[in-house]
């Protein structure tokens, strides 16, 4: 597997991770609240948004 393709697993799992660990915390926040389907909905949404936000900060952090 030469650089590139490292750099794009990477960037891949990197993204998928901390989209993961956003949509659990916004449904966390959600159940914990007692949101209803659109609350929970908006909520999931939103950390999510935050997740992949985190993701790029990271990203551009870590830049070789």
């Amino acid at each position: 597997m030469n650089y590139q393709e490292r750099r794009l697993q990477r960037v891949v799992w990197t993204y998928t991770g901390f989209t993961i660990i956003g949509v659990a915390v916004g449904f966390g926040f959600a159940v914990l609240a007692g949101l209803g389907d659109t609350g929970r909905s908006a909520s999931v949404g939103a950390c999510a948004i935050v997740g992949v936000g985190a993701a790029v900060a990271y990203l551009l952090r870590s830049a070789d």
